[in-house]
Parts: C-alpha cells; sequence; structure tokens
C-alpha cells in the first residue's frame, strides 16, 4: 500500500512540476510575442536540432564547430539576451510574479481615464496603451522607463504640449505606467486623416497585439479607442472606461 502511496506521490509531484514549468514558458512567451526575443529563441531551437543531424548524419568538423558553440552556450545565450533578461528582471522585480497572473485592481483604469476626461476637455493630444497578453517589451524600451503608479496629474504632466514625452504613447502594464514618449508602429489603414499620427500608432499596435489604446485628439478633444485593428471614434470616455474594467475584471477571474 505504502509503495501504490509513494508512485501517485511521485505522479502527482512530476505533474505539477511539468505544469508549473510549462505555464511559466507560456506566459514568457505571451509577454516576448511580437518582439525580436522570439525570433533569436527560435534560431537557437533551429540550431540545437542542426546539431543533432549532424551528428547523427557523422558530419565530424561541422560537428565539431557546432559543439563549441554549445560548450560556451550559456554566456553566449546571456550575451544575446542581455537586453531582454535586463527587461524582464527589471519588471518582474518592480511587480513580483504578478505580470504572470493576475491584475489586481481596477483603480489605474480610472486615474487613466480621469486624465483622458481632462485631456479631452483641453484639446490636449494624448495616447494610453493598454498591455494585455502581448507583451509590449520593444515599444517599452523606445521611450523613458518610469515604472510608477498610474496617477491623473502625471499624465496630464506627460501629455503637456511641449514637454519631452508629449508626442509618444504611454503604455500601463499590469496597473504600472510602465514608459512615457514610447513609439508605436504605424497603421497604412487610408481611412484615417492626413496628419494623425497618435490614431495611426493607436490602430498599427491594435493590428499587431491584443493592446487596448485610447486616443485622444489635440484638434477636436475626441476621443477613440483601437482594439483588433479596428479604430472606434463613436465612443465617449465613460463608455471606455466602462470597456476596460469590464475586460480587467473579467482578466482578474480567468486568470
Amino acid at each position: 500500500m505504502n509503495i501504490i502511496a509513494s508512485i501517485w506521490k511521485n505522479i502527482i509531484i512530476q505533474v505539477l512540476d511539468v505544469t508549473i514549468v510549462g505555464y511559466l514558458i507560456y506566459r514568457l512567451l505571451l509577454l516576448f510575442r511580437g518582439t525580436r526575443t522570439i525570433q533569436i529563441f527560435l534560431g537557437v531551437v533551429l540550431l540545437f536540432f542542426i546539431t543533432i543531424v549532424s551528428k547523427l548524419l557523422g558530419l565530424s568538423s561541422f560537428h565539431w564547430i557546432l559543439n563549441q558553440f554549445w560548450l560556451a552556450g550559456i554566456v553566449i545565450l546571456a550575451i544575446i539576451f542581455q537586453q531582454e533578461i535586463r527587461s524582464v528582471l527589471a519588471f518582474i522585480g518592480a511587480r513580483p510574479l504578478k505580470k504572470f497572473f493576475v491584475t489586481d485592481n481596477v483603480e489605474f483604469i480610472r486615474e487613466a481615464m480621469s486624465a483622458v476626461r481632462e485631456l479631452a476637455a483641453h484639446k490636449t493630444g494624448g495616447i494610453i496603451v493598454f498591455e494585455r497578453k502581448t507583451g509590449l517589451m520593444n515599444y517599452v524600451e523606445s521611450g523613458a522607463i518610469l515604472n510608477a503608479n498610474v496617477k491623473k496629474d502625471l499624465l496630464l504632466t506627460i501629455f503637456t504640449p511641449k514637454t519631452p514625452l508629449h508626442d509618444g504613447a504611454v503604455i500601463i502594464s499590469n496597473t504600472k505606467l510602465l514608459a512615457a514618449g514610447c513609439v508605436l508602429p504605424l497603421s497604412f489603414e487610408k481611412d484615417i486623416p492626413h496628419g494623425a499620427t497618435r490614431h495611426r500608432a493607436a490602430l498599427g499596435l491594435s493590428e499587431i497585439t491584443d493592446s487596448v489604446v485610447v486616443v485622444v485628439s489635440e484638434e477636436t478633444g475626441q476621443v477613440a479607442l483601437a482594439e483588433a485593428g479596428q479604430l472606434r471614434y463613436d465612443i465617449n470616455a465613460d463608455d471606455v472606461e466602462k470597456k476596460l474594467m469590464t475586460m480587467f475584471t473579467e482578466h482578474k477571474k480567468s486568470g
């Protein structure tokens, strides 16, 4: 009976171990999806399989060269991924483990949308990105890292005209204002009016990630929402806030 219990215990431990590792890998892949990290990782995996094939085919010289790479593999990979490793460690260290699990509150949405209403009332342009599952590390690194609490006054200060960061986007990730002055990819959608760079940037990011982007026009004060490759102009700040609340509350429950 003790032997059976021991076997079941080992099975449960192994299953739990594999599940935890698999989940962490899954979250990391989501974090880096859409970035150059995935391409580098796939290149390393391909090189690994080439090494195995070279051994099986008896390509001794080629296999020896590849082996020299793997002998120093840890150091080489650390050099290749140094920027990504540094960014991830700094990001996780600021809010331990929470990036991998759930959002703990939605107060950041109220603060952000309060700033959006103020910007709209004064016709001050602004663009706020709400990160979801797709990692935005590449875009975060294009701006100034803040890693601050989301506050209305801070957002209004950032988007004040003629300040250094007002032209770029703010990225909010896991309740934190992670970076400001970020450069986003532009959409080539022809229906967007000429000169509406913020709207093109918002739509461009939503076309390649699952982020939600709120834009305030500096010409009209109109609020727009970009999501899943669609840009909505017929929406007000209250509707955007409700949508974000629902979206992040559901994410918390499903996390």
